[in-house]
């Protein structure tokens, strides 16, 4: 993940990676602190992630192909991570893969 940190850096505020960077963050300081407001943090932006995602997936353009599936991995780890001391919807692919996510 040495990579990550430039790649952030050259994403734009409310991208895909953006978000799913944030969401990460914002659940591993809550997983430190113990901050309830962290946590809620955490699964806003995760949910706010995942239609960008999505979007990236469905589109043509072509900007997007190194980031899409690093912020894919970045939800994923959060998935894993927050296992059962959250409730996160159920899968990143029930959300991303039929197209039903109403989004935020």
């Amino acid at each position: 993940m040495g990579f990550l940190p430039g790649m952030y850096s050259n994403a734009e505020h409310e991208s895909a990676l953006h978000l799913s960077t944030l969401a990460v963050g914002f659940f591993s300081l809550a997983a430190w602190t113990g901050q309830a407001s962290l946590l809620r943090a955490s699964e806003r932006t995760f949910l706010k992630a995942l239609p960008k995602i999505r979007n990236a997936l469905q589109s043509s353009d072509s900007t997007d192909l190194d980031s899409t599936p690093v912020s894919i991995l970045l939800l994923s780890i959060y998935e894993v991570r927050s296992g059962s001391e959250l409730t996160p919807p159920s899968s990143i692919n029930h959300y991303i893969g039929n197209g039903r996510y109403e989004g935020l």
